[in-house]
């Protein structure tokens, strides 16, 4: 009998040994999907992205000034400017061209086309 558990223990320490890389691997492909779009002063880099259905856009703050992101799906906290913020992440599951803001700087917007 204690062979068995023997065995059946380290079957399933060998399964989650093996299931860790796999973990991480799914964690990369996630992270592979996502295109970075980075608040600068003044200016969205890129200004236009264009992704498939599944994908994602990642907006990080970056340069010295202060920004805001408006557009569809963004919650309202990132409305106010007042602290600097942690990067966000969009997913786009429906078709479509969609505009996004920094509505403290004039021109400062983007485009996103899902396809």
């Amino acid at each position: 009998m204690a062979a068995i558990v023997s065995s059946l223990v380290a079957a399933l320490l060998a399964a989650l040994v093996l299931a860790v890389p796999a973990a991480a691997d799914g964690a990369r492909t996630a992270a592979a999907k996502a295109v970075t779009v980075r608040l600068k002063d003044s200016y969205f880099a890129p200004s236009h992205v264009t992704l498939t259905r599944g994908r994602s856009v990642r907006f990080v703050w970056a340069g010295e000034l202060v920004h805001n992101l408006l557009g569809p799906g963004i919650p309202g906290r990132l409305e106010d400017p007042a602290t600097r913020r942690r990067p966000f992440t969009r997913v786009f599951n429906r078709r479509g061209l969609l505009h996004f803001v920094c509505s403290i700087h004039p021109g400062m917007d983007m485009t996103v086309r899902v396809r």
